[in-house]
């Protein structure tokens, strides 16, 4: 399509592409394309073509030896992370990352620009001269936005052993009343970052338990609020703990995890941190979660049902 998006796959085996190591590859029937950077230590194997925004790229994946899992090396060993719209995430020590709302910026502009288009005869110079902004804005926000969730991910996966996060219903939270935030914050692309970058720093990702309610849960003495709307700061009505929304709900993930001695790590489950109450977590459109699962065990140590990754190596102690 004349401004639409694809990708072909150019190479597949390592007998069809020809690095020199340097910034050249040769691809077959294509011939040598010059690269943006030198490629890493390893063995190219397969080579994708995109067409994006107006622009052409090759993505590469290449082998290499796995490294080894390093000694300890000074990180935090148990954290968490909460993400949201706004801030984009809070973790357990209250570090906080800005959502850079990059299609807001950009929305005007591109709306703008859009209108021009439509009147404009489609193929003229005007209309190309039209189709050259909109996919300059559009690449501006997906940098923007994807650059503030690298620095944001490779950050975390650097400062904690062991992370947890949420698993999230992100089909239901794009169908409630903010679909247009949701999008822009990118959180399930934040949740990929931080299962793969994990792999690759030895950091452990866990998914905690859909239905535990971490932000309605007192972080002091484990009373749930239920009551629990959409502020942003809260009291305790039992201690009297003052609460920031965020960083409260990442404290709670961080309990989760509990390191009992020379067991290495263990995933409590949420449902029973929440004494059995039926109040689950909350956003703006009240779409955050879907029906529960059953969830069979010992309520005091169970994993949860919908963990995807399980916790590496965890009969060696840190």
């Amino acid at each position: 399509r004349r401004t639409g998006a694809g990708s072909f796959r150019a190479a597949s085996g390592v007998t069809q592409l020809r690095y020199d190591g340097k910034r050249r590859l040769r691809l077959p029937v294509i011939g040598s394309v010059k690269l943006a950077h030198t490629l890493p230590a390893g063995i190219p194997y397969e080579a994708h073509i995109t067409y994006r925004n107006g622009r052409w790229t090759l993505s590469l994946k290449y082998w290499r030896e796995p490294a080894e899992r390093p000694a300890p090396d000074g990180r935090i060993v148990v954290g968490a992370v909460d993400t949201g719209i706004n801030p984009l995430a809070t973790d357990s020590e209250g570090q906080v990352w800005e959502n850079p709302k990059a299609y807001y910026q950009a929305e005007r502009k591109l709306r703008r620009w859009q209108r021009a288009q439509a009147r404009r005869k489609p193929g003229s110079r005007g209309w190309w001269e039209a189709q050259r902004r909109i996919d300059r804005l559009q690449r501006r926000t997906t940098g923007l936005r994807r650059n503030a969730q690298h620095q944001m991910t490779s950050a975390l996966v650097n400062k904690f052993q062991s992370l947890v996060i949420e698993d999230l219903n992100i089909k239901g939270m794009m169908s409630g009343l903010t679909p247009k935030a949701q999008a822009d914050a990118g959180m399930g692309e934040v949740r990929r970052q931080l299962l793969y970058k994990g792999e690759w720093h030895h950091c452990d990702v866990v998914l905690a338990d859909r239905f535990y309610p971490s932000s309605k849960t007192c972080s002091a003495c484990g009373v749930v609020n239920a009551k629990l709307k959409r502020e942003r700061r809260w009291r305790c009505s039992s201690c009297g703990a003052k609460h920031e929304r965020n960083l409260n709900a990442a404290v709670n993930l961080r309990n989760l995890l509990t390191l009992p001695g020379g067991a290495g790590v263990t995933l409590r489950n949420g449902k029973a941190l929440a004494a059995g109450s039926t109040s689950r977590e909350t956003s703006p459109d009240d779409r955050r979660t879907a029906q529960p699962e059953h969830v069979s065990g010992n309520a005091d140590c169970v994993l949860s049902s919908d963990i995807r990754r399980s916790i590496l190596n965890v009969n060696t102690p840190y």
